[in-house]
C-alpha cells in the first residue's frame, strides 16, 4: 500500500488572516469616502488598500519569525530601522509562489482532514475516473517540479532504487487511467507531473492543483485529474477537475502572498518572474522592487499610510499567526527534499483560513462527447454551470462548387 511507503511532516507555517469581503453598509461607508477615487470602485479602492496593509503584515511577521542566529550568521540585524528591504529578501528563499504555495499545501490538508466541502467532489471526481468507494481520501504530496534541470539526470538515476518510489511508481501505473504499462520501464522521472496523488477505494491516482488536468490516455501519468479555482477551457479528453469555490476574501490574500513573492525574487536574484501577479499585486511588487535600499521600518510604515477608515476598521483583522501544518509525503529522504527543501522548511510557508480556500458549491467537470461527436465539459452534481464545447465535431464548412473546365 501507498501509505505504509509515507510519512508526515508537521511544518511550522505562518497563517495570513485577511477581512471578509466589505458588507453592503461598509460598501455605502466606504462610498462616501473613496468619491474623489475616479478610477476604482468603493470595493476595489477599499481592496487595493487591504492589500497593502497585508503586504506589510506579511513582510514584518516574516521578519519576526527568522531564528535570529540565522540573521547573526548573514551579519543581518533583526531591526527593521537598519535592516533593508533588499536584504530581507533573502530571507524569503527558496522563491516561490507563495501564493500557489499555500493554495497546495491546503488542499492536501483538507482532503486529509476530511473537510465534506472537499471530500465530496473529490470522491465524485475519483468515480468519474473509475475508482468508487467510501473509504478515507489519502493526500499525498509530491511537487517534484523543484528539481533543478542541472541535476535532474542525476537525482532520478539515484532514485532507481527507491522501494518507496517503486511502490508508489507501481501503484500509479495500475491505478485509473494507467493502460497497463510495464512498470519495468517506466521513467521515475514521470512523478513530477503530478503534484499530488490520492490514494482511495484500494486504488492510486496522480492529481494536480491549481494548473489544467492533462489529457488521459495519452500516457502513463498524466495527471487527467486536478483541483482548481479557475475553470480550463478547454478541458482535455478524459480529463476530471474539481473546481472549489471560496467564500473568503481570496482576492486579498493572493494579491498579498503575490506581490511579496514576486518582489522578493526580483529583489534578491534580479529579473522579473513571470505570469505570478497581475492588478494591485503587480503594482506593489513593482513599488518594492525599487525600494531595495529602504529600511524594512520605512517601507511597513509607506505601505500602511492608508485610509484612516480603512485602517481602523480593516487593519485589526489582517494578522498572521504561527501555525503547524501536517503533511504527507513519500518515505525517501531525497524525493522528500523536492517538495519543501530543507531550506523551506526553516523558511517561508504560508497559508490561510479554510473559507479561502474551499466553499461549499464546488463543481465537478469532465470532458464528455456529444451524439454528434462535439467534446465539452459536464458538470457535476455540486454544479449548475455547463463548460464550453470544444474538441472534434463541429462539422466543416462545405466546399464551394467547382466549374467544371
Amino acid at each position: 500500500m501507498v501509505a505504509t511507503a509515507t510519512r508526515e511532516l508537521i511544518l511550522p507555517a505562518l497563517r495570513l488572516d485577511v477581512p471578509d469581503r466589505p458588507a453592503a453598509d461598509h460598501l455605502s461607508a466606504l462610498a462616501e469616502r473613496s468619491a474623489d477615487a475616479w478610477t476604482s470602485t468603493p470595493s476595489q479602492w477599499v481592496g487595493d488598500q487591504v492589500v497593502r496593509l497585508a503586504v506589510a503584515q506579511v513582510l514584518e511577521s516574516r521578519l519576526a519569525s527568522v531564528d535570529p542566529e540565522r540573521l547573526q550568521r548573514a551579519s543581518l540585524s533583526a531591526d527593521p530601522e537598519e535592516l533593508t528591504l533588499g536584504a530581507l529578501a533573502g530571507l524569503f528563499r527558496p522563491h516561490v509562489d507563495l501564493a500557489a504555495q499555500a493554495f497546495q499545501v491546503a488542499i492536501v490538508e483538507q482532503l486529509n482532514a476530511g473537510l465534506p466541502a472537499l471530500t465530496d467532489p473529490v470522491r465524485e471526481a475519483l468515480r468519474r475516473s473509475g475508482i468508487t468507494g467510501r473509504d478515507r481520501i489519502q493526500a499525498i504530496a509530491l511537487g517534484l517540479d523543484k528539481v533543478p534541470g542541472r541535476a535532474r539526470q542525476e537525482f532520478w538515476r539515484s532514485l532507481a532504487a527507491s522501494p518507496a518510489v517503486s511502490g508508489l511508481v507501481d501503484a500509479l501505473a495500475t491505478g485509473a487511467g494507467s493502460d497497463g504499462h510495464d512498470v519495468t520501464k517506466l521513467d521515475r522521472s514521470h512523478l513530477a507531473r503530478a503534484d499530488v496523488v490520492l490514494a482511495a477505494g484500494g486504488r492510486t491516482v496522480a492529481a494536480v492543483v491549481g494548473q489544467p488536468p492533462r489529457e488521459a490516455g495519452g500516457s502513463w501519468l498524466g495527471a487527467a485529474l486536478a483541483v482548481n479555482r479557475q475553470p480550463s477551457n478547454p478541458l482535455r479528453p478524459g480529463a476530471v477537475e474539481v473546481l472549489v469555490r471560496p467564500t473568503g476574501w481570496t482576492e486579498a490574500h493572493d494579491a498579498a502572498l503575490g506581490a511579496v513573492s514576486a518582489a522578493m525574487q526580483e529583489l534578491d536574484l534580479g529579473g522579473k518572474p513571470r505570469g505570478r501577479v497581475a492588478g494591485v499585486g503587480a503594482a506593489v511588487a513593482a513599488r518594492l522592487a525599487a525600494a531595495k535600499q529602504r529600511t524594512v521600518a520605512d517601507v511597513l510604515t509607506s505601505l500602511r499610510a492608508v485610509d484612516p477608515f480603512v485602517a481602523e476598521v480593516y487593519g485589526p483583522q489582517i494578522t498572521t499567526t504561527p501555525v503547524r501544518v501536517a503533511v504527507p509525503v513519500v518515505e525517501d529522504e531525497r524525493l522528500m527534499e523536492l517538495w519543501l527543501p530543507t531550506s523551506a522548511l526553516a523558511g517561508p510557508l504560508f497559508t490561510g483560513a479554510t473559507d479561502l480556500y474551499v466553499g461549499p458549491d464546488s463543481e465537478v467537470r469532465s470532458f464528455t462527447r456529444t451524439r454528434e461527436g462535439a467534446g465539452k465539459a459536464r458538470p457535476g452534481p455540486q454544479g449548475k454551470a455547463q463548460g464550453k464545447a470544444q474538441g472534434k465535431g463541429r462539422g466543416r464548412r462545405p466546399r464551394p462548387p467547382q466549374s467544371k473546365p
